[in-house]
């Protein structure tokens, strides 16, 4: 089972500092006379759980390309048909490429249990700042992926007392903001760039974002060369009115045609 572990929970320990670990289950054993020291690569994950990893060739550069859409549509579409029925945090974080070079959905089915623990103070969402080099629980530019009614319905849902319900919403408003999301992550396999103008400050909006404030709309960029029909789609995709975005079904059979023209 493939496992993603934050870089900070991770801490690679070398050749000097394998010699002087003791094997599990031993207190004179160490880990250096036993089969494990084979595997050579060992890291800390945590406070004291041990862990090995293989080291794979990198064969070609890590960059999602027009044939991965159609692993990452299928990937959506497979959700939206289980019993999960939505993915609910979709952004090119959580979209992954593993080491057979096939696309993974992670995240999907956790938003809501997560903004619940930050409001109660069950868990802290950190946020990755400009120029620090850490790996963060969130991306601050997350927010641009979260469909309007989606954020209005979080800042309402942050407003409310901690002894109040929670505001859920209906399986096909939370498909309809998976599309919005799927927009913005096409827009961005496809340009490697957010659908926003040059001069518009990501850090600035998705602040505004975040404080319930009315941000620019998604849209194509002059400069950018697409087909008319994917341009129509993305726009539909980031339709304001959630019932008038297409299905998943529709993207993924629109964007295949398109493609192979």
């Amino acid at each position: 089972m493939p496992w993603r572990i934050f870089r900070d929970d991770m801490q690679i320990v070398d050749e000097e500092q394998v010699k002087s670990m003791l094997s599990l289950n031993s207190q004179r054993t160490k880990l250096s006379s036993t089969n494990a020291m084979a595997l050579k690569n060992h890291a800390i994950i945590g406070v004291n759980t041990h862990a090995t990893f293989h080291m794979y060739e990198q064969r070609r550069p890590i960059k999602f390309g027009k044939a991965d859409l159609t692993l990452l549509m299928r990937g959506l579409e497979y959700l939206h048909l289980s019993n999960i029925g939505f993915h609910g945090s979709l952004t090119t974080w959580s979209t992954l490429i593993d080491r057979n070079w096939l696309v993974k959905l992670t995240d999907y089915g956790i938003s809501d249990a997560i903004k619940r623990w930050v409001k109660h103070g069950s868990i802290n969402d950190e946020v990755l700042k400009e120029g620090d080099d850490k790996t963060e629980s969130a991306q601050k530019t997350g927010i641009l992926y979260v469909a309007p009614e989606i954020r209005l319905s979080n800042e309402n849902n942050q407003k409310r007392r901690v002894d109040q319900n929670w505001i859920g919403q209906s399986l096909d408003k939370r498909r309809a903001a998976d599309i919005y999301a799927f927009g913005m992550v096409m827009y961005e396999i496809l340009f490697r760039c957010f659908p926003f103008n040059d001069k518009v400050d990501l850090s600035e909006i998705s602040t505004k974002a975040m404080e319930g404030e009315k941000v620019p709309r998604p849209t194509i960029q002059k400069d950018k060369q697409l087909h008319p029909d994917l341009q129509a789609l993305l726009q539909d995709c980031w339709h304001d009115a959630p019932d008038a975005r297409p299905s998943i079904r529709r993207v993924r059979l629109s964007t295949e045609a398109i493609l192979k023209t």
